[in-house]
């Protein structure tokens, strides 16, 4: 059985996945673990092995330094959050007369404590007839789960992710529903009028992807370790990000490309400005090795960047004023992890 440390100190901020019990690939997980303190996984006792051998090495890894939380379906799916699944998937199916092939239809398997069978049995029972009638679900291993329709079980994640905040403040933690770009192409095809990916989950995303930011052979614990070291810098670029995410749930989803886009701009704009500076500093500060608030940096290494963020203020005074990176504090921590975790060319 795959243990959920109940008596361990939850992280505070969860990248919470949104889509079933594996990530698409080990580098978006292991990215999420730069920016988030995290990651929680819906998981019934049932698929605990499944997912356990998902991503083995990860997983460990994660559990080793404390950055995965394990939620159950009664953590979870309480009986708002079932009544929601009931009424989103009837809804959906009266309609857009949703209607499914059985047995020979793309089918996810999902489990009934996963759609809200405990919570609500009596409206599940009836939703659950409707899907059979319209050949979207078949009931599968004793009654314990259903293969149902994928437009069911992505909804049905959809909507247990919108409550996730929610229920995440009842347990103690923050829940930020994320997913990776191949799962959440797969809803947008599937499910195009029904909730979105996360606003914030979606600028760290994206954020990600403009930086091609490259985690692949990173273990874990250097991942957590560099986040720890940097951990104000990253509270001023979450704050950014919120307030980027704002914007963004303020907008119709139709000028949320515009937002992304100048915010990719700022990125790579502020990246060139920061490695221009570092080339100046290294011309100038030769191999000299600092100290400053107990945080070393030789340049020694060529680490240029790490010298810059690492004496800060100093770091900036030395550059020159005419030198100084033209690098929006929010951005100084996810333009820095650039620098530590370059693109394999």
């Amino acid at each position: 059985m795959v243990p959920t440390t109940p008596n361990a100190p939850s992280p505070t901020t969860l990248a919470y996945y949104t889509d079933g019990i594996a990530w698409s690939s080990s580098e978006w997980a292991k990215a999420m673990l730069l920016f988030f303190d995290g990651i929680g996984m819906l998981v019934p006792p049932q698929e605990d092995r499944a997912f356990e051998e998902s991503d083995e090495a990860v997983i460990a890894g994660m559990r080793d330094a404390n950055c995965l939380r394990v939620l159950r379906p009664d953590e979870l799916v309480d009986q708002v959050t079932a009544k929601a699944v009931v009424d989103s998937v009837t809804r959906a199916i009266e309609e857009q007369d949703w209607r499914g092939d059985g047995i020979n239809g793309t089918l996810d398997l999902l489990y009934l404590d996963k759609m809200g069978y405990r919570a609500s049995r009596a409206p599940f029972e009836l939703m659950a007839q409707q899907l059979r009638e319209r050949r979207l679900a078949v009931d599968w291993e004793h009654g314990a789960s259903m293969a149902v329709d994928r437009r069911v079980g992505l909804l049905t994640l959809s909507v247990i992710a919108a409550h996730s905040r929610r229920r995440g403040n009842d347990l103690g933690v923050r829940l930020t529903p994320t997913t990776d770009n191949l799962k959440w192409g797969r809803r947008q095809r599937e499910l195009r009028e029904h909730p979105a990916m996360h606003s914030l989950a979606q600028v760290i995303q994206a954020d990600v992807d403009q930086l091609a930011i490259d985690v692949g052979r990173v273990p874990v614990n250097e991942l957590v370790d560099f986040r720890r070291r940097n951990i104000e810098a990253l509270d001023r670029y979450r704050l950014g990000v919120a307030r980027v995410a704002r914007d963004l749930d303020s907008l119709d989803p139709e000028h949320h490309v515009t937002v992304l886009k100048e915010r990719a701009d700022n990125l790579q704009d502020a990246r060139r400005a920061v490695e221009r500076a570092g080339r100046d500093f290294w011309s100038t500060a030769g191999s000299l090795t600092f100290a400053v608030g107990g945080i070393a940096w030789t340049c020694v290494t060529g680490d240029l960047m790490g010298a810059i963020f690492g004496l800060g203020e100093l770091g900036l005074e030395l550059l020159g004023a005419e030198s100084k990176p033209a690098c929006p504090a929010e951005l100084s921590y996810v333009v820095s992890t650039t620098q530590e975790y370059r693109p394999r060319s």
